[in-house]
């Protein structure tokens, strides 16, 4: 599965209220990690595949991961999801993961690989999607439709008023006060707006 939109659409919120419905109806076990940096060498994330599965897992990454698919299907029929949080720091130059790309061949049946990232990953998806072997959401999934928006705000008195998901409400981004929102806005939201867009914004802002 590939949970994909940019920054304040709600990925992570959604990875943990299913994770938590999860743990109120089991359907199998969530092994839960948030990439960082140190995740980008392949050594580096068969570290963090093997603390999430509580393995002592080979130190050769090609050996690891056929390690690691030989545990999940000896728990079969046990389902497993392995969730990335923020993988999309795991292809800062757009190329492929090798772990990532040996984990769509090796995984078991049982196993199923869950991303949760801001860019489309670098991986070959295409056999999966014609498969139907491929969930995908993306932003126009992740956001609140109309009346979700004026049922969200109803309760604070701004009816009407429209923002993306995860960005409103006390706890969000634009609940933290005059100079906390403004750079949340320009350095994640618009960061990565082409110039022409962003010059129009700044105008309107």
């Amino acid at each position: 599965m590939v949970v994909r939109g940019g920054p304040g659409f709600g990925k992570s919120t959604l990875l943990w209220q299913a994770i938590d419905e999860n743990h109120l109806v089991p359907s199998g076990a969530d092994r839960f990690w948030r990439c960082t940096a140190d995740d980008l060498s392949p050594e580096g994330l068969v570290a963090a595949l093997g603390v999430i599965n509580d393995l002592d897992l080979p130190s050769d990454p090609m050996q690891a991961i056929g390690a690691l698919a030989a545990r999940i299907w000896a728990q079969a029929p046990q389902q497993v999801a392995l969730i990335l949080d923020d993988a999309h720091l795991l292809w800062p130059e757009n190329q492929p993961h090798p772990v990532l790309t040996r984990l769509l061949d090796e995984l078991p049946l049982n196993a199923h690989l869950v991303l949760a990232t801001r860019t489309p990953p670098p991986l070959p998806l295409a056999r999966l999607s014609a498969g139907n072997d491929l969930a995908a959401i993306d932003e126009a999934e992740l956001c609140f439709t109309d009346a979700e928006l004026d049922e969200f705000a109803a309760p604070a008195g701004h009816a009407g008023h429209r923002a993306r998901p995860g960005m409103a409400g006390p706890g969000g981004a634009l609940g933290q006060g005059g100079r906390g929102r403004v750079e949340f806005v320009w350095e994640q939201v618009l960061a990565d707006c082409p110039e022409p867009r962003l010059q129009a914004r700044r105008t309107v802002a």
